[in-house]
């Protein structure tokens, strides 16, 4: 599944928690530009965090879940000063103890991607 956002919100959360099928094992989100104009602010992607464990709980222990993470800007994504770890893994710190996740930086120019960091479970 792959869900486009710029900010994730409610509706992300509603979506994830929407999904009844035990056969998903990859959700990706692809993180959007905002739109020319519109101050540019934080993504808050701990809202995914408990939506994301929830599903893998319903695909049962002999499934993986892996969540892709996709950004055409590497300035949203922030490093945290302590942790010296990008931001967005702290924010998904509960789905990262239960599933693996993947963040991808997409250069559209050139049709190329960067892994930035790879883990799970």
């Amino acid at each position: 599944m792959e869900v486009a956002t710029t900010y994730p919100g409610i509706d992300e959360v509603h979506l994830i928690s929407s999904i009844t099928s035990t056969s998903i094992r990859k959700v990706t989100f692809v993180h959007g530009t905002p739109l020319r104009g519109l101050p540019r602010r934080d993504a808050d992607w701990g809202i995914l965090d408990d939506p994301l464990c929830q599903l893998v709980d319903k695909l049962g222990c002999n499934h993986e879940l892996e969540v892709n993470l996709r950004f055409r800007d590497i300035g949203v994504m922030e490093v945290d000063e302590e942790t010296r770890e990008l931001r967005i893994l702290n924010s998904l710190a509960k789905f990262r103890e239960k599933g693996r996740i993947r963040v991808v930086l997409v250069d559209v120019d050139h049709g190329s991607e960067t892994v930035v960091h790879s883990s799970g479970v």
